[in-house]
């Protein structure tokens, strides 16, 4: 069976215009650069140049190389995409955020429990002698591994009816 050299110029030309549409779906370079270096060995086949296909290959293997290692951080540069990098650190977005207790929390040693974000978690207060009681609300402070350490919001803390104790007792 004899290999139509007419065919691999198409496969480069066709294969090389395809990959430079595939970069539109498939963002980074590589494979437009892949595709340019096609479409330019099937222009060099179609003008006589590459008549051999072995050497058509061997051209297409380092013209891709090179397009890709010299061009492509030239292109990224000046073509990037809209890329953000922002510090993604889920203590900063917890402090401050005031938090249901669920369990009695006091300071070291007498650790209880909050509710945050769906989860129950460990918690414990700064100070030593103070305590939240269940239903109370805390404030996030920060973590210490895996405990929440927090401090009482400044309410008033509720009655076993569910109402708010008057400043006087009453």
């Amino acid at each position: 069976m004899d290999f139509d050299l007419t065919l691999l110029t198409w496969v480069f030309l066709g294969g090389g215009g395809a990959l430079m549409l595939a970069e539109a779906a498939l963002p980074g370079g590589v494979a437009f650069f892949l595709g340019l270096s096609g479409v330019l060995v099937g222009a060099l086949r179609t003008l006589g140049i590459l008549a051999n296909p072995f050497v058509a290959v061997i051209v297409w293997s380092f013209l891709s190389l090179g397009l890709v290692v010299a061009l492509r951080p030239l292109a990224t540069r000046y073509f990037g995409g809209d890329t953000r990098r922002q510090m993604t650190n889920e203590d900063v977005e917890a402090l401050d955020e005031v938090v249901p207790v669920t369990e009695e929390t006091g300071g070291l040693g007498r650790e209880g429990r909050i509710r945050f974000r769906g989860a129950e978690w460990r918690a414990r207060v700064p100070e030593e002698g103070q305590t939240l009681p269940p239903g109370s609300e805390a404030r996030i402070l920060y973590r210490d591994n895996l405990t929440w350490v927090v401090e009482p919001v400044g309410s008033l803390p509720r009655e076993e009816g569910g109402e708010r104790l008057a400043a006087n007792g009453d």
